[in-house]
């Protein structure tokens, strides 16, 4: 017997139009429903990875070398680097270094999207320690994403690798 979406009710008729007990407009949840399952459709997927990936990209491209420019900051990166890395102003190398860093970092990130619109449809919340336990096994129910799973799980580790070495670095200059 179907249900009404709103209050979980048994309808008597599926052609009714409103639910006889909450008052849901039936249609208006069936609509939502529909557009649901075609937002998170596979065909929308590549698009919507490219546009959320470019965007989430430079939004946090552009924070980041924000964060290096005020003076109190310089100072720590002239400690951790120098007066004149490479001949640079300490600002310029550091701008310079974050940009071939962030470089791989929209390849991931349109994978990650990739992966976690499939857990979206799998009615998985894809955050966190919940993103780890799907991408566990995530390859053998959907192949597809095997490769976005581990590209998605190379860039992390990346990640993990320059965030590490830059605290083992500030620890030995015991900035």
């Amino acid at each position: 017997m179907p249900e009404c979406p709103k209050c979980g009710a048994t309808l008597l008729l599926v052609q009714e139009p409103a639910c006889g007990f909450c008052g849901a407009d039936l249609h208006k949840a069936r609509d939502i429903e529909s557009r649901r399952r075609e937002f998170y459709g596979p065909a929308n997927d590549r698009a919507h990875a490219r546009r959320t990936s470019l965007f989430v990209s430079i939004l946090i491209y552009v924070v980041t070398i924000l964060t290096t420019l005020p003076a109190d900051v310089a100072a720590k990166f002239e400690q951790a680097f120098g007066p004149r890395p490479l001949g640079l102003s300490t600002t310029a190398f550091v701008c310079g270094l974050l940009t071939v860093l962030f470089t791989p970092f929209p390849f991931i990130l349109y994978h990650y999207s990739l992966v976690g619109r499939q857990a979206g449809r799998d009615g998985v919340l894809f955050h966190s320690l919940s993103a780890l336990a799907y991408l566990r096994d995530v390859h053998h129910r959907h192949p597809e994403l095997s490769t976005s799973r581990r590209i998605f799980l190379s860039g992390l580790l990346f990640y993990v690798a320059v965030v590490g070495a830059w605290i083992v670095h500030t620890a030995r200059l015991g900035i």
